[in-house]
């Protein structure tokens, strides 16, 4: 393990870490997609919604047959699939669902203690050993779309950040399609109404128009982040034009929220393990319309962390700036 910081000091040099600036691009969610999907196959194909302490329980190791899933017939043995720990989808899931306040769990359960790691990788039988189910580690999301992709009769629980890219790789086969994506506590990550859960642009029947996110942009998925450029600071011409770019691209490909478009923000809490005892949920969401966010006097910069944070409406926070004359925003609330 090698040490960082990306404020104060540098360990190795203790030169001054460089001031940078972060640009917001978009916000997207999070989906839980199961495998395989085959015709006349009754495992966890059946299944469409996963409730977020089911899902927290089979990223735990709790759970894992497929009948832990409205659905799903028969007993078949599910592996779970989970990230590196440093990834933005690990860190997004973990915060938002098992560590989350309502939880108190981990995804890395029962796989260290203190400095101690039991497994690395991580493969440790679920169920507490009654069941040949387990929770594996993948790398990266090459690594978790080849095992959802490759999956066994057995069935296969994994979760990624949408893109339309990632979604082509789900193919249709000679049965079905080779995965499905599930609602979340009933809500629809992707589309205003779940069909089959084939995932949009696998297919012609499944175009990616149907892509609007709009549970997420009303407040009610709870599992998604925005995207967002780290960089020089002030923020260099390239990283604008790129944001620009990626903005006109996503017309066609549907992969995030705009900030022009976005409705929704996270809640910010303080972050005391690298002294930041600071938090504000910031002053705008779009920047073409600053003070949408809070627009009270001396309103302070976003600073603090967000992963995991509670949904908070764009206008809640903005009237609970004005109506108290509050400079930080609706802060402190968790998942």
């Amino acid at each position: 393990m090698v040490d960082f910081n990306i404020a104060g000091d540098d360990p190795f040099t203790n030169i001054p870490v460089p001031a940078y600036a972060v640009t917001p691009v978009g916000a997207k969610p999070i989906i839980v997609v199961v495998s395989p999907n085959l015709i006349g196959y009754t495992g966890i194909n059946e299944a469409t919604d996963i409730n977020t302490f089911t899902l927290s329980l089979f990223l735990q190791g709790v759970l894992g047959r497929n009948r832990d899933l409205f659905g799903p017939q028969g007993e078949f043995p599910i592996t779970t699939l989970i990230p590196e720990p440093l990834s933005g989808a690990y860190n997004t899931m973990e915060f938002s669902v098992p560590n989350s306040s309502q939880f108190h769990g981990s995804q890395d359960q029962d796989n260290c203690n203190g400095s101690t790691v039991y497994r690395n990788p991580l493969e440790l039988q679920s169920t507490d050993s009654v069941l040949y189910a387990f929770r594996k580690r993948v790398v990266g999301t090459t690594e978790m779309i080849r095992e959802l992709g490759s999956a066994t009769l057995s069935g296969t629980l994994g979760y990624f950040f949408w893109s339309s890219a990632i979604a082509a790789k789900f193919y249709t086969t000679g049965s079905g399609t080779n995965a499905k994506y599930l609602t979340v506590n009933g809500v629809d990550p992707l589309q205003d109404r779940y069909t089959d859960g084939v995932l949009p642009g696998v297919d012609s029947a499944h175009p990616l128009s149907n892509v609007t996110f709009k549970w997420l942009n009303m407040g009610d998925y709870p599992i998604w982040s925005v995207m967002r450029f780290v960089s020089n600071t002030p923020t260099p011409s390239g990283v604008t034009n790129l944001v620009a770019a990626a903005e006109a691209l996503n017309l066609t490909q549907h992969n995030f929220i705009p900030m022009s478009s976005l409705n929704v923000w996270h809640s910010y809490f303080f972050l005391p393990a690298i002294n930041q005892g600071i938090q504000a949920n910031g002053t705008t969401i779009n920047p073409a319309t600053p003070g949408d966010l809070c627009n009270a006097p001396g309103a302070l910069p976003e600073f603090g962390g967000d992963a995991g944070g509670a949904t908070v409406l764009k206008q809640n926070n903005a009237n609970f700036c004005s109506d108290f004359g509050n400079q930080n925003g609706l802060v402190n609330r968790a998942n």
